[in-house]
């Protein structure tokens, strides 16, 4: 299953991301991430269902950890770019959205 958003490219059954041409390497937990944020794309997620889908723990689990994954995302898939797919929605969580 391949998830498209604008130029960004999700394969899930090969585990890889491409931006364009470029391909993108995360690291286990930073593609967990991208993965659960592109199943559900145009949809906001928030910290506390990616702590328990991704970390598999409650809101307490830690705090900032949401927070540091998006930016390290934000880094390799939107650094270099004019149009930001990782949006930020305050007080309600993220969104993978072209």
């Amino acid at each position: 299953m391949r998830i498209i958003v604008d130029n960004l490219a999700v394969d899930i059954d090969n585990r890889t991301v491409e931006r364009g041409d470029e391909k993108i390497k995360l690291t286990a937990k930073e593609y967990e991430v991208l993965k659960y944020l592109a199943l559900h794309k145009d949809k906001i997620v928030s910290r506390s269902e990616l702590l328990e889908h991704v970390w598999d723990c409650d809101y307490d689990c830690f705090s900032n950890v949401v927070d540091v994954y998006i930016r390290f995302l934000r880094a390799k898939i939107d650094d270099g770019h004019n149009k930001k797919l990782i949006k930020t929605f305050r007080k309600q969580g993220y969104s993978l959205t072209a």
